[in-house]
């Protein structure tokens, strides 16, 4: 090695160290953020039969098993599988708890969450297709029936199967017998599986091939029959016929059944539903409203719990039915609560008290994702807010001005009188009112603490003066839209759920799977209210879209219902010129290309002109579309340009309107400046082409949104997903995988116009016809990542920082820096004068800068920045399953004095300078005189 590789390599190491290495102190944690750790929508719950260890066992739709305490609900110990494997069933076991996914079952200790063993299946398995008998859990695969030990994990019975096809597959079990209904078009074959040798025991004929089956406990074969409207049922372990029990009168569709205890069959549709002994099925045994689940008392006894919520009473109602229908009055009670959503699942838990004594504990699941444990005795324990593992957008919100603060808006503002001596008493008055706000300022913040005064079961309530803006904009309400319809204010500060409400009939576009999120007004207009508006697509075929207006600080509704339009949009925009009343217009774009405007009574005149554009991800079409017209509400659709990419489109990404650049070149060694290409309009978007040989290939396109015009193309062969791609400014960073040398890798694209600018003043892509220059360079990423993001500050001075969220949980902060395409192969003079450290093809990691250090962050689908009212400083909020909540200075914070400034040394040192320079006045006066009188 020579002396100058020496030296690279050294300068290399020594600039990742000193730039990534960041440090978090003790009593840093959790200072400055906050984690929300989610489970997702709950199926199934366990509970603990022991009563030592006090929890409750949850599994979710999003792979996720967890330990939650009973007491609080707060987690014990949780596991993230992975998203390819699908949690079908949770199976209580005497010595620990059974999961059973599409391709592995796995034992765990409830303890402390241990894995005890794992076990793949031989072929991906589906509900119905497996049964617990005795000491062993039997899977059936199309051409065998495998038995597993459940204390040890391992094959304990395999046995060839005589089919060969099928459609669908349940097992059942009694006994040591297993039993095996193979059904295949119209005909069910029901086989039994006893010491190791399987055998044809009858057959079944359905009445039509539309017929489904369901999985059920036990050996009974439950199937639906829609062009009859009924439920076919048979016992397979007996030579039963077929019986039939016929549809509610009722119910149009969305039936769901299932088989409880031994022989219970429930049957609901909505909220009415009923109990059948399939037994005797000629009538139903009970019939009910609401949700109801089978439990068993400490005596063996099973009981039908049902809950009902009443809304109007703000309430929820249990009740208890014996096995022949008696109502238990016992077990009859009433729980206030403020959740407006309907019981959607229950799982009650039934325990002896010290007195003997017959108790119980319901958990409920809400149709919100809402998770909440209540007691007999009419108590909430705890409730846990599920919709947000499920964010589909989010928007902060400075909150308003203080009291004060309103007044001298008033009196300096529009509404300020002309009377002197009006304005003087005024003035008295709002000073001796600020006085009074300072000394109950003071004495919160000493003596009983500035924030929360109490906290209950469903919200937060805080003092009057805590939801008011601080003076560095650090303190904001964060308003999230969950994909289940349900919206929340939460506080930046604590992660506390400030407000929220239930939409059931808002959801996700089908195309985009998100939500729409608009602030159409802040709170920078006082005395008019923030204004929020959400759209999105109704809950029912044919529904259209659904626009839903509130306040973002309080929740309050400006909307009793969602307005329900006549169309559905195929694109929405804000407009940044405002109505009289401060709002800001929403054009809203239909499938057959006709323009509207929310709210309707716009008042904007004048010339309007707009473009947009419109992609479709599958096909790759891109429509760009000029809108005109005399005012607002007479837009005009005009399709000018198209642009068809013939592949799918996988990422795309415009700049954010509300980004600032504060530098407009960089000045080079020779003191030359390279002015960054600065195009507004700029779309990137990433497609994945077909593949021609064995493999898929990637291509970048940089292209005008008003005029469509291609800037710039490239390829990456042999390449695929997953895409992330983040676009600021003049640059465009994306990650991908690199088949041919198996590892992610991340790229950069930096335009530039030249040593010479266009234009100084404002930028037009009609008038301009520039071909930027793009620096491009690509690095090896050494970790898979879930999401990317930049930086965002008020002006654009700080620097930027790459935010990339890793899928093992960490979220890594990178200099832009290290991703500029200029860094040279060989440190020159020039380059160590800009600063540009030597190109190396590995991007360095420093894992000590992870931001949010040991507080894991699961699936990640995005990171959110937004900027606060110090320059230095972006609030960040990363979500997923979890959220998490931290503030960052990519530069550090040069606007703001640290937490440990020693304001006393200070003090202490400029008072002493300031009585030494009068002594020293007065010594240097009285030598002046001395000297004049000699």
């Amino acid at each position: 090695m020579d002396i100058n590789s020496f030296f690279t390599s050294f300068y290399c190491i020594w600039l990742i160290f000193f730039v990534c290495v960041d440090a978090l102190y003790e009593d840093q944690v959790g200072k400055f953020d906050w984690r929300l750790e989610n489970i997702g929508e709950v199926q199934h719950a366990v509970f603990d039969s022991s009563k030592k260890l006090k929890q409750v066992l949850l599994a979710s739709k999003e792979n996720v098993i967890a330990s939650v305490s009973m007491t609080t609900g707060s987690i014990v110990w949780r596991h993230v599988m992975e998203d390819t494997d699908t949690l079908i069933d949770v199976i209580d076991l005497s010595g620990g708890v059974l999961t059973v996914s599409t391709n592995k079952i796995r034992h765990w200790n409830p303890l402390g969450g241990f894995l005890s063993w794992e076990m793949p299946f031989q072929q991906p398995i589906d509900r119905g297709q497996y049964a617990v008998s005795g000491d062993l859990l039997v899977v059936a695969v199309p051409k065998k029936v495998i038995a597993y030990d459940l204390k040890s994990g391992n094959e304990a019975l395999e046995v060839d199967v005589p089919w060969t096809a099928f459609r669908e597959i349940h097992l059942g079990s009694v006994a040591d017998n297993t039993y095996v209904s193979v059904v295949s078009s119209q005909d069910v074959q029901v086989y039994l599986l006893k010491d190791e040798i399987i055998r044809e025991k009858r057959a079944l004929t359905l009445p039509s091939a539309e017929c489904r089956c369901s999985p059920s406990s036990g050996t009974w074969l439950i199937c639906l029959d829609e062009s009859s409207r009924r439920i076919l049922f048979t016992d397979v372990s007996m030579e039963a016929s077929l019986s039939a029990i016929n549809y509610p009168a009722e119910v149009s569709s969305g039936l769901k059944v299932r088989v409880v205890g031994e022989n219970g069959l429930l049957v609901e549709a909505g909220e009415a539903g009923a109990y059948y002994n399939l037994k005797q099925p000629s009538e139903p045994v009970i019939k009910y409203q609401g949700v109801a689940s089978i439990a068993s008392t400490t005596d063996g006894e099973d009981i039908l719990m049902v809950l009902r919520g009443d809304h109007d009473k703000s309430k929820l109602e249990s009740m208890a039915y014996s096995m022949d229908g008696k109502p238990l009055e016992s077990y009859k009670s009433s729980v206030p609560t403020s959740i407006t959503a309907k019981p959607e699942q229950i799982m009650p838990y039934l325990y002896q008290k010290a007195g003997g004594l017959q108790s119980y504990r319901m958990l409920v699941k809400f149709t919100d994702h809402t998770l909440t444990l209540i007691q007999q005795n009419g108590r909430v324990l705890w409730t846990r807010e599920e919709a947000l593992a499920s964010i589909s957008c989010l928007e902060f919100i400075d909150l308003p001005v203080s009291e004060v603060e309103a007044q001298m808006e008033e009196e300096f503002g529009s509404h300020a009188s002309n009377n002197i001596i009006g304005q003087f008493v005024g003035r008295l008055l709002a000073q001796l009112q600020q006085l009074a706000s300072f000394s109950m300022h003071t004495y919160h913040k000493y003596v009983k603490g500035l924030r929360v005064v109490m906290e209950t079961a469903d919200h937060m309530v805080m003092d009057e003066d805590y939801l008011t803006r601080d003076e560095f904009g650090l303190h904001k309400i964060i308003v999230v839209l969950s994909s289940v319809g349900k919206i929340y204010g939460l506080d930046s500060y604590t992660g506390q759920v400030v407000w929220s409400q239930y939409v059931p009939q808002l959801k996700p576009f089908k195309s985009s799977n998100r939500l729409l999120l608009y602030i159409q007004r802040s709170t920078a207009h006082f005395p008019h209210p923030p204004y929020a508006t959400v759209i999105g697509q109704g809950s029912c075929d044919g529904c259209g879209t659904l626009i839903y207006s509130f306040n973002p600080v309080t929740g309050e509704l400006y909307t009793t219902q969602p307005v329900q339009l006549p169309y559905v949009i195929d694109q929405a925009m804000l407009l940044q010129s405002m109505q009289p009343d401060f709002i800001k217009p929403i054009v809203l774009l239909d499938t057959v290309k006709e323009v509207h405007v929310y709210p309707s009574d716009s008042l904007l005149e004048g010339s309007q002109e707009l473009y947009v554009f419109s992609a479709q991800p599958t096909t790759g079409d891109i429509v760009g579309l000029r809108l005109h017209g005399d005012s607002v509400r007479s837009l005009v659709a005009e399709p000018t340009w198209t642009v068809s990419l013939s592949s799918q489109i996988v990422s795309l990404k415009m700049k954010l309107h509300r980004e600032q650049v504060h530098s407009l070149g960089k000045v080079q060694a020779d003191r030359e400046v390279l002015y960054k290409y600065v195009n507004p309009n700029l779309v990137a978007l990433i497609t994945e082409n077909e593949p021609l040989t064995d493999h898929t290939s990637l291509s970048v396109r940089l292209l005008d949104g008003v005029t469509g015009r291609v800037l710039f193309t490239c390829d990456h062969k042999k390449s695929t997903g997953p895409v992330h791609m983040v676009h600021s400014e003049n640059w465009i960073v994306y990650t991908y995988y690199n088949m041919k040398a198996r590892r992610s890798e991340i790229a950069v694209l930096e335009l530039y116009e030249g040593l010479t600018q266009s234009n100084a003043t404002a930028f037009s892509s009609l008038e301009s016809n520039i071909s930027p220059i793009v620096m491009r360079q690509a690095y090896v990423l050494g970790t898979s990542l879930s999401a990317l993001s930049t930086t965002l500050t008020e002006r654009g001075i700080t620097g930027k920082n790459i935010l990339m969220a890793r899928t093992v949980g960490g979220i890594v902060e990178v200099p832009k820096s290290f991703l500029d395409p200029r860094r040279p192969l060989e440190p020159t003079p020039a380059s160590k004068e800009e600063g540009l450290p030597p190109y190396m093809p590995e991007l360095p990691l420093a894992y000590d800068g992870t931001i949010n250090y040991n507080q894991s962050v699961f699936r990640i689908r995005e990171i959110h920045c937004e900027p606060s009212g110090l320059e230095s400083t972006s609030l960040l909020l990363a979500y997923g399953l979890d959220v998490f909540h931290t503030r960052i200075a990519p530069s550090k914070m040069y606007d703001v004095l640290k937490d440990d400034f020693d304001y006393l040394f200070i003090g202490a040192v400029t008072i002493g300078m300031i009585v030494v320079s009068f002594i020293s006045r007065h010594f240097a006066l009285r030598k002046k005189v001395r000297r004049a009188w000699k």
